[in-house]
């Protein structure tokens, strides 16, 4: 009898998966971070600095940046592509970014953010793709883009950190984390 392979390609369950996210100072963050992350880093990696809908900061533009300091792949995210450990994701201009059946997600709604995309949206998918796998960041920022999911990581068995007001560029957003 054949070995069937399932269809869903999964990533290794005892593996974590990391979404880091960040707003003001944010740039300066993910450079400082991926210059220290180990050439065999083995989980993913999705960064995510929020901006204003139709903002002049590109994707790809920071894709060149952050791959100039890192031997990791640096990619700017494909949607319907697999998660893998060793790459960090960048979400694409004007789109959310989340993660089904371990395979990249863009969606265009909620649009009840100002941001596009939204920190949020994406630790909000990362809890419920990957529960207690999901490693959740929050750095550098003003406002709370990415409390609400935070939160949701939590619920849902995950690890949630924020960056220490003190250490951070602009100390709001993970100071609304931590109260």
């Amino acid at each position: 009898m054949e070995n069937q392979v399932d269809s869903v390609v999964r990533y290794p369950e005892v593996s974590p998966v990391f979404f880091i996210g960040a707003s003001l100072g944010g740039v300066k963050a993910f450079i400082h971070l991926v210059e220290n992350l180990p050439d065999d880093f083995p989980a993913p990696v999705f960064l995510l600095l929020h901006r204003i809908k139709n903002s002049d900061i590109k994707a790809g533009d920071m894709r060149m940046v952050l791959q100039a300091k890192t031997r990791l792949t640096v990619e700017n995210a494909v949607e319907g592509e697999v998660v893998r450990s060793g790459h960090i994701y960048l979400p694409p201009d004007n789109l959310h970014i989340g993660v089904e059946d371990n395979r990249i997600k863009f969606y265009e709604t909620p649009d009840e953010s100002y941001w596009r995309p939204a920190i949020d949206v994406m630790f909000k998918s990362a809890a419920r793709e990957y529960t207690d796998r999901t490693v959740a960041i929050l750095l550098t920022g003003n406002l709370d883009d990415g409390v609400q999911g935070l939160r949701e990581t939590s619920a849902q068995g995950g690890i949630t950190v924020a960056q220490s007001p003190e250490d951070a560029y602009a100390p709001y957003l993970p100071l609304n984390a931590v109260m």
